[in-house]
């Protein structure tokens, strides 16, 4: 699973494919989800996979892999017959985000393992306190990463972009 952002200006592009989730903070604390989780437990998603062929069984393609498209798995993208299962598309999603000028503002890449054990708001929340305090993206990650460690014991990933308009 894979999220990509490429920033110009207050102008980004995300590429995105998998359960990895990317939100931005929008002005007066509020925040806006830029991606959807791919996943069989999103209808949508569902019906794409079963139109390629594949299975879904208890919100899993073939019963096994929770994201709906991904890079790599390629021993659960093949099925006992040695067929590659196409379902499984690594092709992203592209979606287009303006970051307002009117100040400050943030993007958050981070992996289900973090997303899966805290809400968005909460995260969204967190972040800009410590922002707010340290001024430092990373630090602000590594707190993230600290706290969602504490209850899960999935892979835990998180970026956070940091733009500062000047007046």
């Amino acid at each position: 699973v894979v999220s990509l952002a490429v920033v110009s200006g207050n102008h980004c592009l995300i590429a995105h494919a998998g359960d990895c989730k990317v939100v931005a903070s929008t002005p007066h604390g509020s925040f806006v989800e830029l991606t959807r989780d791919h996943r069989c437990s999103d209808p949508e998603e569902a019906q794409r996979v079963e139109e390629l062929g594949g299975v879904v069984v208890n919100g899993r393609v073939e019963g096994q892999l929770m994201p709906s498209r991904a890079f790599g798995d390629v021993d659960l993208r093949t099925r006992a017959t040695g067929v590659l299962l196409d379902c499984i598309s690594p092709e992203p999603e592209i979606c287009y985000h303006h970051f307002d000028e009117s100040g400050e503002g943030f993007m958050i890449l981070a992996s289900d393992g973090l997303f899966d054990v805290l809400k968005v708001k909460g995260v969204i929340d967190k972040v800009r306190s410590c922002l707010k305090e340290t001024r430092d993206p990373e630090l602000a990650a590594k707190c993230l990463v600290d706290i969602a460690s504490k209850r899960s014991k999935d892979d835990i990933s998180v970026v956070i972009l940091h733009h500062q308009f000047s007046a």
